[in-house]
């Protein structure tokens, strides 16, 4: 016994009473009963479904387990956690009822309380005594101290195969003298947070649940609704808003389904309740504090730290449930280091769960709770300043991210960003691309908030911030949405530069999604505003963008009018980069009136300037017109050669949209050699890229893909640009409809209004 106490480093007191006569393992009743086997399993539930995943995972633990008593091997401990409510302890009650077998001399189960609402956590010294107690130790042989107590107990199961499921663990002190030692024992150890001390130290293995899929929810639901004879005609279809609020979470399924089995009369106003989005934590409590959702929640949040509980509550003033370090850094005005460590906490204690790509994310009813939480605790204005950080974060990030992939584009005069906020360093388009893609959906979703927060120039400029992605990526319902916040921001700030930029990127979305007659009056909106108050450069523009939107009109003598008055302004201004795009313009006006020398004359001299510049879409659209033009005037090899710039430079430019319309030039130009194989091919690259960005013009090119297939004579298209007789058109064969070779749009010939 010495040799025992010398290996559990007990000294003073406690060595005493190990080795003392009431305290010696060998004089006490240490073994169990022969004829009691422990099996405190709680009961399994009725209406357990998936988990397949995690279930394979412990099996594959289990087997690992060894089935000889007096093997080397030692005790597998796995560590369960995830947010509340997320089904560890149903998960593990199902599985070891499922391996009972494995296990012949028990399974003990024993709640921690380490997230009671009226209770302290159990100690290590009580959760031995009741371990000891289940095994067969009568109270009065149970030894007094803890270090005493933990060699009685390991002792005692050092020769057993058992199961111990630990279930609502604090933290990994209080469990480590509980884990079960010797070869054939298992362990299971819940909690909502992740215990990486448990991984490090004694080699568990970490299971983390997620929420169930929509399949298993509903199956939840509704094998919950099959057992009660009250609930059976409650339809599923009722249910589907309330299953959806839940978002997978089984506890919020399981208490769905108890408000139908327990009122299914009330069930359609509970479905109704869960249409609004501040209605879900309401309708997920039944009265009973110790099974509500909310109850449950408030326990979790309270074990946090103050600076992380503070952080959680200030993410729910947020715009997403989903962000970044870097956001919450803003947020707070603090720096990315301290903000990782509260989020690190936040996410240990399964609050918070990454979301991929450097990002986090709340469950819906995480992100209910801390928005309404925010909105009561955070003075209005302090809330007022996290929120302006914010904001500040993604407009100056977002323009910076812009200046990378579209180096074209003139930035926005902004003002300094307040103090906190975090900017962010973009060293290639590729990197200011990822960070544009990853923040995107929270970027627009504070542009829907930021009017009603108040933040009206913020607004503005954050939609400005993200136009060019949204134009680029083919995203124009949301571009048009961000600019009609804009313009109401400008109209409620009386600010005439806001609104005529806001029309100006509008007109380029109502064109784009067909409305291209709203578009027009957005441009001539945007000239007025312009002139108003002398932005020369900005009335070159929307005068550029109107040329484009009379060209879909085939209003070509209006347009060619308006690109000049966009050139000759750009030229007055020195913008090479702008003047660039005009001359572009400009010359594919004139070869769609037929007059191409003049035309040609005009593109060639943009695409010296845009290689100059190194300015990848405006290359890509003064080659495109280049190949056009080669292509109306019989010189098919220089057209090809111009095509082959131009896709390249679209590639270069990430333009997705306009490259699949010069591919659609090219599937036209080699119609017209002969290469039917290879105008398919062209055509389906097209499709393909359409078909990325959800593009209308998906129907057209299938059509176009089947008039080929059938290689159909097709009527010669030279009489067919709008019918203004374009002349010294060329016969395309079997391709009568190529929109390139018929009426080529005109944003891709260097009209696009967004290009600053």
């Amino acid at each position: 016994m010495d040799a025992l106490a010398d290996a559990l480093e007990l000294t003073g007191a406690g060595r005493a009473d190990f080795l003392s006569g009431s305290g010696r393992v060998e004089e006490r009743s240490v073994a169990a009963p022969t004829d009691l086997v422990p099996r405190q399993l709680p009961p399994r539930l009725m209406s357990f479904v998936g988990r397949t995943e995690e279930v394979g995972v412990l099996d594959d633990v289990v087997a690992r387990v060894a089935t000889d008593r007096h093997s080397d091997a030692g005790t597998v401990v796995v560590t369960m956690s995830g947010l509340p409510g997320i089904g560890k302890t149903a998960l593990a009650v199902e599985w070891g009822h499922r391996a009972a077998s494995r296990f012949p001399d028990g399974q003990l189960y024993l709640n921690l309380r380490g997230f009671d609402a009226k209770n302290e956590p159990l100690s290590s010294g009580e959760a031995l005594r009741e371990l000891l107690t289940s095994l067969g130790v009568a109270e009065s042989k149970i030894c007094r101290g803890l270090g005493a107590r933990i060699g009685q107990y390991r002792t005692l199961v050092s020769a057993m195969r058992i199961l111990v499921i630990l279930d609502n663990v604090v933290d990994p002190d209080q469990v480590r003298p509980l884990l079960p030692v010797g070869a054939g024992s298992a362990a299971l150890v819940l909690s909502r947070h992740r215990l990486p001390g448990l991984v490090a130290q004694v080699g568990a293995v970490p299971v983390s649940l997620g929420v169930l899929r929509p399949a298993e929810a509903c199956q939840l639901i509704s094998s919950r609704l099959s057992s009660s004879a009250r609930a059976r005609d409650v339809q599923m279809e009722e249910l589907q808003p309330l299953v959806d609020m839940c978002s997978g979470l089984p506890l919020a399924l399981a208490l769905i389904a108890s408000r139908a089995q327990l009122d299914p009369g009330a069930i359609s106003e509970y479905a109704a309740r869960s249409v609004d989005d501040q209605t879900g934590l309401a309708v997920l409590s039944l009265g009973d504090r110790s099974t509500s959702f909310e109850s449950i929640l408030v326990r979790s949040i309270d074990s946090l730290s103050k600076e992380a509980r503070d952080c959680f509550i200030l993410i729910g003033l947020g715009a997403s449930s989903e962000f970044s370090i870097a956001e919450v850094a803003s947020l707070r005005g603090h720096g990315r280091i301290e903000a990782r460590s509260l989020i690190d906490e936040l996410m240990d204690a399964s609050l918070v769960q990454a979301a991929g790509g450097g990002r986090m994310t709340l469950h819906d009813l995480l992100w209910e709770f801390v928005v309404r939480e925010a909105q009561r605790e955070v003075p209005e204005d302090v809330a007022n300043l996290c929120r302006k950080r914010l904001l500040d974060y993604l407009i100056h990030n977002a323009v910076a991210a812009t200046a990378t992939f579209a180096p074209h584009r003139t930035r926005p005069d902004l003002s300094q960003p307040a103090v906190g906020v975090v900017l962010e360093e973009f060293r290639t388009p590729q990197e200011g691309r990822a960070w544009m893609e990853s923040t995107l959906d929270t970027a627009l979703a504070a542009v829907g908030h930021g009017v009603g927060w108040g933040l009206l120039a913020e607004v503005a400029w954050l939609a400005e911030g993200v136009s060019a992605y949204l134009d680029i990526q083919g995203r124009w319902t949301d571009l048009l949405t961000t600019e009609e916040a804009a313009l109401r921001a400008g109209e409620m700030l009386d600010d005439a530069q806001i609104q005529a930029l806001a029309c100006r990127r509008m007109a380029i979305a109502q064109a784009r999604v067909g409305e291209v007659a709203s578009a027009e009056d957005s441009a001539r909106r945007a000239i007025r505003l312009y002139s108003r108050f002398g932005d020369i450069s900005g009335e070159a523009h929307a005068h550029r963008l109107l040329g484009g939107l009379l060209e879909e009109s085939c209003a070509h003598e209006s347009a060619l009018e308006h690109r000049r008055e966009a050139l000759s302004r750009f030229e007055i201004l020195g913008d090479e980069a702008a003047t660039a795009m005009a001359l572009n313009a400009v010359g594919w006006s004139h070869a769609l009136l037929g007059e191409f020398d003049v035309a040609l004359d005009y593109c060639l001299r943009s695409t010296d300037t845009a290689t100059r510049l190194g300015h990848s879409r405006s290359i890509a659209a003064a080659w495109d017109s280049v190949g056009f033009i080669a292509r109306s005037i019989g010189d098919r090899a220089r057209a090809e050669n111009a095509y082959d710039h131009a896709l390249a430079s679209w590639r270069a430019s990430g333009e997705r949209y306009y490259l699949a319309r010069t591919y659609e030039s090219v599937a036209g130009l080699r119609a017209e050699t002969g290469d039917q194989r290879g105008a398919i091919d062209a055509l389906e690259t097209a499709l393909d890229l359409y078909d990325e960005l959800g593009s209308p013009e998906i129907d057209r090119i299938q059509g176009l893909l089947a008039e080929l297939a059938d290689s159909t004579a097709r009527e010669d298209e030279a009489g067919r640009v709008c019918g203004t007789g374009v002349s010294g058109r060329r016969d395309i064969g079997s391709i009568p409809a190529v929109p390139q070779t018929l009426a080529p749009k005109a944003s891709i010939k260097g009209s696009r209004p967004g290009d600053r």
